[in-house]
């Protein structure tokens, strides 16, 4: 079996960046699996508990694409989990898209090596972190740079979500979501 995106929740994620762009993404059809880095049962960062599909020591599926949410500590904590490394570095090396927003393009992907000569965006607090990592930062609400697609900050989460279902499925289907009234604000490129 492969899943289209693997969405990777660490203690302290930033609820609405992670489920918003769950919720669109599997009501566009395309195969989503969250998976708690340590548990099953993850605690976000305004206290919401959500219970992952799975637990990320037990996920074996093949995946197109994996999502790094932001939210501090979720971004500090997906950096240093070495389950979490070897996500990555598998996404890299092996050409998947990867998709990061807020603190988590300059915190789990740039501390790491990950966006050298790499356009991104995320947090305006975190673009000097990331330009120090080698990015390219891009003054922008979404980002893409070849598989890489990023996002501001929770304001931007449905535009991210809405990015992705484009770059994974068509235009034609993000243009469906939207005229479904999933997305309140009117993006560039549906």
């Amino acid at each position: 079996m492969s899943v289209d995106i693997l969405v990777l929740l660490a203690p302290g994620f930033e609820e609405i960046e992670a489920l918003y762009p769950v919720d669109l993404w599997r009501r566009a059809g395309l195969s989503v699996v969250t998976a708690g880095i340590e548990a099953q049962d993850v605690s976000g960062s305004h206290g919401i508990t959500v219970r992952a599909d799975v637990v990320l020591s037990q996920f074996h599926e093949s995946y197109q694409a994996v999502f790094f949410p932001g939210g501090m500590p979720g971004a500090e904590n997906l950096s240093k989990s070495p389950l979490v490394m070897d996500v990555m570095k598998k996404a890299f090396a092996e050409n998947l898209w990867v998709i990061a927003i807020c603190a988590a393009p300059a915190v789990a992907l740039g501390r790491h090596g990950f966006l050298q000569q790499r356009r991104f965006v995320g947090f305006p607090d975190f673009a000097e972190e990331g330009k120090a990592h080698g990015g390219l930062w891009v003054d922008s609400d979404v980002v893409v740079d070849g598989k890489l697609v990023t996002s501001r900050a929770i304001g931007t989460a449905p535009l991210l979500a809405l990015e992705v279902i484009r770059q994974l499925r068509s235009a034609e289907e993000a243009l469906q979501v939207l005229r479904r009234g999933l997305i309140p604000a009117n993006p560039v490129n549906a």
